[in-house]
C-alpha cells in the first residue's frame, strides 16, 4: 500500500500499529521526532555498505515489523534484515528520491543464506516535504538518479506499455519540478515514486550498471555519480530506445540532466568528485562483466563504457 501526501506518515504508522523496530539516521529523526516516538525500538543505521551494515545489525533487530525511515541505503538495509526472517515485513518512509521503497532490489547481509528472498516494502509513506528534504545540491543529484531510473526503464527490454506510461510520467514530473521556481516538491516526489516503480518492473541497464560500478570502485556517493553520468548516458540510452524517446518526452533528456546539475551548486564531473583515471579504467572493466547490460541492447562494450566515463570526467 502506498500513502502519498502531507499526512502519509501518520496514516501508514496508524495502520501498521505499535511494536515496530525503526531503522533510521539522526538526520531523518531530527526532521520528524514523532516517528521514533511511536517505535518500540530504534536502531541507528551507520555508514557503510548495505551488506555489512545489515550483518552488524541483525542481532539487534527485534520483532517482525520493521520501518525504514531514511534514504535508499537505510531502506535497503531494512530490506536485507527482513530477508533474514520468514514473514518479516518492511514499511518505508523515504527521505530522498532514491526509489528503494518501490523495489525488491537490495544486497543481502554478509552471512545471509544463499536462498534469502528479495524484499519489497509492503507499505510506503511518501510525504513530499520529507522525500525532497535534502539540501538543494543533494536534492538535484537525487533527482538525477530518479530521472535515470525512469529513462532507463523506457529503454530496457523488460518494458511494457504500462511501464512506458509510468516512466514517461515520471520523467515529465521531474522535469517540471526542476523547471519550477521554487522546486515543485509534490511533482518531484511523485516523479521519484513512479520512477522507482518503473525500474523495479524493467530492471536496470546501461546507466545504472555504469554508475554502480563507479561507486563500487571509488566509494563515491551514489547520487552524485548518477548525476555526473546522466548527461552522457542519456544520449546512449536514447540511441537504444524502442521509439523516438526525446520526442516522446518533449524535451532533450541530456539538457534536463544539465538543468538538474545547474539547479544545484555542483557542476562536478567524476574527476572533480575524486575519481582517478585508473579508477575509471577499473570501473569500465567491472561494468563490462555485468549481465544487466543486456537489458539495453545493443550491449555496450568496454570501449563505449570507458568513453562514457571519460566524457563524464
Amino acid at each position: 500500500m502506498i500513502h502519498f501526501g502531507p499526512g502519509a506518515v501518520h496514516e501508514a504508522l496508524d495502520e501498521l500499529g505499535p511494536g515496530f523496530t525503526l531503522l533510521s539516521t539522526p538526520r531523518a529523526i531530527g526532521q520528524r521526532p514523532d516517528v521514533p516516538a511511536q517505535a518500540a525500538h530504534v536502531l541507528d543505521v551507520p555508514q557503510g555498505p548495505v551488506d555489512e551494515v545489515a550483518e552488524s545489525l541483525r542481532e539487534r533487530v527485534l520483532g517482525q515489523k520493521l520501518v525504514a525511515f531514511g534514504g535508499g541505503r537505510v531502506i535497503d538495509v531494512a530490506k536485507a534484515l527482513a530477508a533474514l526472517e520468514p514473514g518479516r515485513g518492511v514499511a518505508a518512509i523515504p527521505t530522498t528520491l532514491a526509489g528503494a521503497e518501490m523495489t525488491s532490489s537490495h544486497k543481502q547481509a554478509v552471512n545471509a543464506p544463499p536462498n534469502a528472498r528479495q524484499v519489497r516494502p509492503s507499505r510506503v509513506a511518501v510525504d513530499p516535504e520529507l522525500t525532497t528534504s535534502q539540501p538543494l545540491t543533494e536534492l538535484a543529484a537525487s533527482a538525477a538518479n530518479a530521472y535515470a531510473h525512469a529513462l532507463e526503464a523506457l529503454v530496457g527490454t523488460g518494458g511494457s506499455p504500462i511501464s512506458d506510461t509510468i516512466a514517461t510520467r515520471a520523467c515529465k514530473a521531474i522535469a517540471h519540478a526542476f523547471s519550477a521556481d521554487p522546486v515543485a516538491r509534490n511533482e518531484l516526489a511523485l516523479g521519484g515514486l513512479l520512477a522507482g516503480w518503473a525500474i523495479d518492473h524493467t530492471g536496470v541497464g546501461l546507466h545504472h550498471v555504469l554508475a554502480q560500478s563507479v561507486v563500487r570502485v571509488t566509494q563515491l556517493p551514489h547520487a552524485a555519480v548518477n548525476a555526473a553520468l546522466l548527461p552522457q548516458t542519456a544520449g546512449a540510452l536514447a540511441s537504444r530506445a524502442r521509439f523516438d524517446l526525446l520526442r516522446e518526452l518533449g524535451h532533450d533528456s541530456g539538457g534536463l540532466a544539465e538543468l538538474l546539475r545547474n539547479g544545484s551548486t555542483a557542476r562536478e564531473g567524476l574527476h572533480a568528485l575524486g575519481a582517478t583515471d585508473d579508477q575509471l579504467d577499473a570501473s569500465a572493466e567491472l561494468a563490462v562483466t555485468r549481465t544487466q547490460l543486456a537489458n539495453t541492447p545493443p550491449i555496450a562494450d568496454r570501449v563505449e563504457l570507458r568513453a562514457l566515463l571519460g566524457e563524464a570526467g
